[in-house]
């Protein structure tokens, strides 16, 4: 079985994923396989014991290593590689006695200033810088000063702004600059996301870009071709890094040891938002047509990962996870994946620690992690395959027959969290399609195995408290006094399952299960006597981005910081508030109005606000902020319970359309027949 060269990275975001594709075709020129083991874990955590099995098993002939988000995860990884001895290459960073790969911000910040300098003409530019001490905004600054200088440009420090590479605070930061001065001539942003919330505040702000100012970015994200006139921005040469890398691991192979350090130059990509007032006519029609083809291309591999987000919200049993990802995998370019998880999913057992399997020589290992796993999807070839029955070790991470899958083209492994365990894995391999699968499979995935998990105990537990209580009815049957008080042991116990199935577990609230009994139960009563029932549907904004930024640890405490606004907010004795899946919530109101709905929504939205919540990583603002749908039942225009939550979501995507952080209230009537858009706790208008 050949041996392959392993990639270690912390995630598949534009620039890694666009890395990985780029170094999988230079060693498959070589037939040497590619395996990328995705280490998104906790900061500060031990590495997967998935990744360890992985290096065990692969024994490979080098590794990659990509730049580190998490400063203490960096003795952790050495530990975890030095027993290997085979050579490395970083990106990113530098290590001694390494070679390395490095993006040079210099070069392309250099041409894209005297473009804007000698062609454009600026003489007011504002700075809009990343973070302060990182390294990337720093060198990117420095060149923005410099080329003024050298054009006898002075540098106005009042137009020097902090973005923190963030769209929120960007967004404030150039907000508040035009509140006091217009005199600038054009924004120079230290990434994409910074220089799009840039466009987003002068456009606010009845500001023309480009015709009034020029805007331009750092990075080439893919976003900045999905609006016109597209972003101008800084190309880092994200493929010829990846040549270079994977140049420099088979220059290892071949023998020829002596550290070396390349540096890829970048270079600016000149688009619409800095063009000249008499070049715009000329470039329209091309640039619309390439910007209608780019949000095409978006949207279409967007939808299949919607599928499978959907699909996994609901799933309470194995059937339910599998179907969503065997239908819609292949859509989204996947050829290969096998979903292994531990035998059965609603043990507690941990795996053991890293350091006991996979991290010192083959030859001289522990004894292998023996905890059984089983296969619960398998597909090749883009098509599905029925999985063994059997079980296999951990520590092969596949069944025997298909270990020779661990070593063919390019292969990813991500391991699979719930809180407080370590529950499975995911091996994949994706040629094309969207990057963003990896954190559909992390997080959607692992909510839904957490769910099928919980179901599982609640199941075993009902099962132990009958088997207790028939055991205990059978020895005391003779005598009714104890009778009695193991029948009342029963009634107790049920009652606290019966509490247990319909709440909720991380926010102590009703969970699905409960609300949608209840909707039903009010559906009876309207259809009995008519009145009015309202609906609320709370989706928390960029939920997936705050995960990925603070870690689940802290995204729990922010569902339940919702949740509690959402209980505090219904204040009449028959509401009813639930988390209806992931980061979504529902308030039922029988009776209630779309006034009293309102009431309840911007109660909701002004205590949440008040919390406060950061959110960093957030494109609407630098807290937790939700979209709320609201749709009422009227006693002149009733309408099914299925037809209110219905309308409600049809509410909630009109919010999250228009920009999130807001709420729609579902006008009566036939559905489509029009949205309100809900503004704060002042007044509110019609959309």
């Amino acid at each position: 079985m050949p041996r392959p060269v392993v990639v270690l990275a912390e995630g598949l975001d534009q620039y890694q994923g666009r890395l990985v594709r780029s170094m999988s075709a230079h060693f498959g020129e070589r037939s040497i396989p590619l395996l990328v083991l995705v280490n998104d874990h906790e900061p500060g955590a031990a590495p997967s014991a998935a990744l360890g099995h992985a290096l065990w098993l692969a024994r490979p002939l080098g590794v990659l290593r990509f730049v580190g988000t998490h400063p203490a995860d960096a003795d952790l990884i050495e530990a975890l590689l030095a027993p290997l001895e085979v050579p490395q290459v970083t990106l990113g960073f530098e290590l001694p006695d390494r070679s390395c790969v490095l993006g040079d911000n210099r070069s392309g910040m250099r041409e894209l200033m005297r473009h804007l300098i000698v062609d454009r003409g600026i003489r007011r530019p504002v700075w809009l810088r990343g973070i302060a001490s990182q390294p990337d905004s720093v060198q990117r600054e420095e060149v923005f000063r410099t080329e003024l200088a050298e054009h006898g440009i002075p540098v106005d420090e009042d137009l020097v702004l902090d973005g923190a590479f963030a769209h929120g605070i960007s967004y404030q930061a150039v907000t508040s600059l035009v509140t006091r001065r217009r005199d600038f001539d054009a924004v120079v942003a230290a990434n994409d996301i910074s220089a799009l919330a840039a466009i987003e505040a002068l456009g606010d702000a009845g500001m023309n870009v480009p015709r009034g100012v020029a805007v331009t970015g750092f990075d080439n994200d893919s976003t900045g071709t999905l609006r016109w006139p597209s972003l101008t921005t800084v190309d880092q040469d994200v493929e010829a890094q990846g040549h270079a890398a994977a140049q420099l691991m088979l220059e290892h192979l071949d023998g020829r040891h002596e550290p070396r350090r390349v540096v890829v130059p970048s270079r600016a990509l000149l688009r619409g938002t800095s063009a000249r007032v008499d070049q715009i006519p000329s470039e329209q029609l091309s640039q619309a047509i390439a910007t209608a083809r780019a949000v095409h291309d978006e949207f279409t591999q967007r939808y299949p990962l919607q599928a499978i987000h959907t699909a996994l919200a609901r799933a309470l049993t194995l059937d339910d996870v599998v179907a969503p990802l065997t239908r819609n995998l292949p859509r989204v370019g996947v050829r290969r994946c096998f979903v292994a998880i531990r035998d059965p999913v609603g043990t507690d057992v941990l795996l053991p620690a890293p350091a006991a399997v996979g991290t010192r020589p083959p030859e001289t290992a522990d004894t292998p992690d023996e905890t059984p796993m089983r296969l619960v999807l398998v597909l090749r070839q883009d098509q599905a395959h029925p999985p063994d029955d059997g079980c296999f070790p951990a520590s092969a991470l596949l069944p025997e027959q298909l270990a020779p899958q661990l070593c063919r083209d390019t292969l990813f492994l991500l391991p699979i969290w719930v809180p407080g365990a370590e529950v499975g894995h995911v091996l994949y391999e994706q040629p094309t399609g969207p990057l963003g699968l990896v954190w559909t499979l992390r997080v959607d995935l692992t909510q839904a195995l957490d769910a099928h998990r919980n179901d599982l105990r609640l199941q075993e537990r009902a099962a132990t408290l009958q088997r207790v209580v028939a055991e205990r009815t059978h020895q005391l049957e003779s005598e009714v006094a104890i009778r009695r008080q193991a029948e009342h042991a029963l009634q107790g116990a049920n009652t606290e399952l019966r509490r247990l199935v319909r709440q909720d577990g991380l926010t102590g609230i009703a969970n699905r299960a409960a609300f949608e009994e209840y909707l039903a139960v009010c559906g009876e009563e309207l259809s009995r006597q008519p009145t009015s029932l309202a609906l609320l549907l709370v989706d928390v904004d960029l939920f997936k981005a705050y995960n990925d930024y603070y870690g689940h640890v802290r995204g729990d405490e922010a569902l339940r910081t919702v949740a509690r606004c959402l209980g505090l907010s219904a204040r009449e004795p028959r509401d009813l508030v639930a988390r209806f899946g992931g980061e979504e919530f529902v308030a039922l109101l029988p009776g209630g109005s779309a006034q009293s709905a309102v009431a309840v929504t911007r109660r909701f939205r002004t205590l949440l606000a008040a919390h406060a919540v950061p959110h960093a990583a957030s494109t609407v603002a630098g807290v937790v902020t939700a979209s709320v749908g609201i749709a009422v039942s009227t006693p002149d225009r009733p309408l099914s319970p299925e037809t209110l939550l219905t309308r409600a979501d049809e509410a909630l995507y009109r919010a999250k359309s228009l920009g999130r952080d807001r709420a729609v209230l579902a006008r009566p009537g036939a559905a489509g027949a029009g949205m309100a858009t809900v503004q704060g706790p002042g007044p509110w208008s019609a959309r």
